[in-house]
């Protein structure tokens, strides 16, 4: 037996081992072939990233000088440029420089290309480029110059000025040389990576080594100078030949990529990236590949024991089940996985399972019938206990209810008569709302009769001087009519109080109705607030009457003056029809709110009816359940007799189970 376990475990050792170095062989291969095509992938990229980098760029920057051309345009288009007065000029150039920082200064240059700067100074610039195409109607920009007098890099702006004398002339911006330097150094490509502008011989115009630019640099030029051509002279020389492109090329840094492409002007842009940064996230990757083939390895590993086990562990099994039959122990099994394999192993594990599967099936059927005998006698006997506690709990449950009737009918018979008084106060808010809804129709028309008189009134004394007379005559019927409204306004003060106290007496019949009548006590809220904000707005209406006859008795006064006051007379009829206005509105509101009340009143006259009718159906159903509750009482004293017999008998089925158990004992199967 020992010498069979050794034949297993150097079969599972070889396996083992072929399983490991199959499964490393294939990672090693996979993650090469990855890493290959994945870095070459993520450079394919990066190309093209630079390319379009280096586009975006050209574009952004080509905004920004089309921007600073429209802001010198700007400039010059001012009058105080146009005018050509060389006073006037400085003054207001001088006060634009010292509001900004973004030049250096301004100069103008006349027709015979002498600048005149700011600080007195001249200078011929008629030779120049920049200034030749300016004065042939462009706005221009130079490319970055040395300074004679700071010795630092600038770069010149120039556009036409429209002058008042017809003379030629022209508007002049100094700018920082390190300005395009500025707008590359925003620009990265991970970590080192950077941009760069070149002229269209080579020459730096902006870099983040600003010494390139200040020094002039053109790596073309010095490679003729030494005959010797350096990797930096061939990558611009590439740039030189193409408008827009993608360069590899070694430095001392590594591998770079240059993406570039060519401004408007023949400049060119170009960004740099090192291929180092790159691919940083591909080194994660290699990482990730080495723990991957390493846990696969270990996946291995666990699979070439978990073979070796499996075959010697089922011998084991069928072994040890040999022995224990050999002792009259049944209780041992093979497990099912050994006996469903297709192999000899299979075989001998059913051919062991038929042998002690016929001798315990007639010992375990038994026990498993005492078992059950058992478990039911014991349920049955907890069952039967359950029974008697509820039977006694229901008897108690149901003198309860027969109680708790008695209650409801009388609570409901409460119930009927409070709704009823509610519903009678319902009645009266409702008939109350009527009412207001129609004097507020009255004061509606009174107050578009008193408005439409006003209007009247202006167009007359603005037409007919000498209406006068009339005018006053028509002041004083409003003023009647305002005190009509004001009549009818306290009538509606006095209807908003008395539905108040309604409303507040069905919140208290409400609250007497109880549970049920909640929903009435919120409709009441609900007239109570609508009848306060009817007060509210009829007393804004009392305030904006006295206003009105105020501004009345003002209109008589200023008509009876004479002539002379008949343009005052109408401003104040003006103010008049402006309070007409707000009365129109304050009426308007008041109008809706009565609908609203009229409608909430309805609204729960038709839910007293249901309570009403709920109540009723309480009732009924209280006395039905009082009827009920005397037969059950007599079906339970019944059933608690039936209960007893059973306690019983399932004392006496529990001792017959015991002396089952006692036989079935003797037999080992667990």
């Amino acid at each position: 037996m020992k010498q069979n376990g050794k034949n297993i475990r150097s079969i599972g050792s070889k396996l083992t081992a072929s399983i490991i170095l199959l499964l490393l062989t294939a990672s090693v291969a996979f993650g090469f072939f990855a890493y290959l095509n994945s870095s070459q992938a993520v450079i394919e990229q990066v190309e093209v990233t630079l390319g379009e980098k280096a586009k975006d760029m050209s574009h952004f920057i080509e905004e920004r000088f089309n921007r600073s051309f429209a802001e010198l345009q700007a400039l010059a288009t001012n009058t105080e440029v146009e005018s050509m007065d060389p006073d006037i000029q400085q003054a207001f150039l001088q006060q634009k420089l010292d509001e900004t920082d973004e030049y250096l200064t301004f100069a103008i240059i006349t027709s015979d290309g002498i600048s005149h700067y700011l600080d007195g100074t001249t200078a011929d610039l008629s030779d120049r480029d920049y200034v030749l195409d300016a004065f042939n109607g462009k706005t221009t920009m130079s490319e970055v110059i040395i300074s004679r007098v700071t010795n630092e890099p600038v770069i010149m702006l120039a556009t036409p000025i429209d002058t008042v004398t017809g003379e030629d002339a022209l508007l002049l911006a100094r700018i920082d040389g390190y300005y395009l330097s500025e707008i590359v150094e925003e620009i990265k490509m991970g970590d080192n990576g950077h941009a760069f502008i070149i002229n269209a011989e080579g020459t730096y115009l902006g870099h983040k080594f600003r010494e390139r630019v200040k020094e002039q640099i053109n790596y073309v030029e010095l490679a003729k100078a030494d005959g010797v051509e350096t990797e930096e002279s061939r990558v611009v020389s590439a740039m030189l030949a193409q408008e827009e492109g993608i360069v590899s090329y070694e430095s001392e840094n590594g591998t770079q990529l240059l993406g570039f492409h060519q401004l408007d002007n023949g400049w060119k842009i170009g960004v740099i990236a090192y291929e180092d940064e790159m691919l940083t996230g591909l080194y994660t990757l290699k990482v990730q590949f080495f723990i991957v083939a390493l846990i696969i390895m270990i996946l291995g590993i666990g699979l070439a024991v978990t073979t070796s086990l499996s075959v010697s562990r089922p011998v084991q099994a069928i072994v040890h089940m040999a022995e224990q039959l050999g002792n009259g122990d049944f209780t041992q099994e093979i497990p099912e996985r050994y006996r469903k394999r297709k192999d000899e192993i299979g075989t001998l594990a059913n051919t062991f399972f038929r042998l002690t599967e016929n001798m315990k099936s007639m010992i375990i059927q038994v026990k498993r019938s005492a078992e059950s005998v058992n478990t039911a006698s014991v349920q049955l006997n907890r069952e039967t206990g359950n029974v008697n506690g509820m039977s006694r709990n229901i008897a108690s449950a149901i003198q309860q209810i027969g109680r708790g009737s008695e209650t409801q009918m009388a609570m409901s018979e409460e119930s009927a008569s409070a709704v009823a008084e509610m519903s009678a106060g319902i009645q009266g808010v409702a008939e109350l709302s009527a009412s207001v809804a129609k004097n507020t129709d009255f004061i509606s028309e009174k107050v578009s009769d008193g408005h439409d008189a006003i209007q009247q009134t202006i167009q007359q004394m603005e037409s007919i001087q000498n209406g006068t007379n009339k005018a006053t005559e028509i002041i004083k019927l409003l003023s009647k009519e305002s005190e009509q409204i004001g009549q009818i306004s306290k009538m509606i003060t006095d209807i908003s109080a008395q539905t108040n106290l309604l409303a507040l007496n069905a919140s208290i019949e409400a609250a007497r109705a109880g549970e049920a009548g909640k929903g009435f006590a919120v409709v009441a809220s609900e007239v109570r607030v609508l009848s306060e904000q009817t007060a509210e707005s009829a007393a804004k209406i009392n305030q904006l009457i006295d206003m009105v006859q105020r501004h009345t008795r003002e209109a008589v006064e200023a008509a009876e003056r004479g002539e002379d006051n008949v343009l005052k007379g109408t401003e104040v009829i003006q103010r008049l029809g402006i309070r007409f206005d707000e009365i129109i509105q304050a009426v308007h509101q008041i109008s809706n709110e009565i609908e609203e009340m009229t409608a909430v009143s309805e609204e729960m006259a038709a839910s007293s009816e249901e309570v009403a009718t709920s109540i009723d159906e309480v009732a009924a159903t209280a006395k039905t359940a009082s009827e009920y509750v005397e037969e059950v009482t007599t079906s339970t004293d019944n059933q608690l007799q039936a209960v007893e017999e059973m306690n019983a008998f399932t004392r006496q089925l529990a001792e017959m189970v015991e002396e089952l158990h006692s036989a079935i004992r003797k037999f080992k199967i667990e």
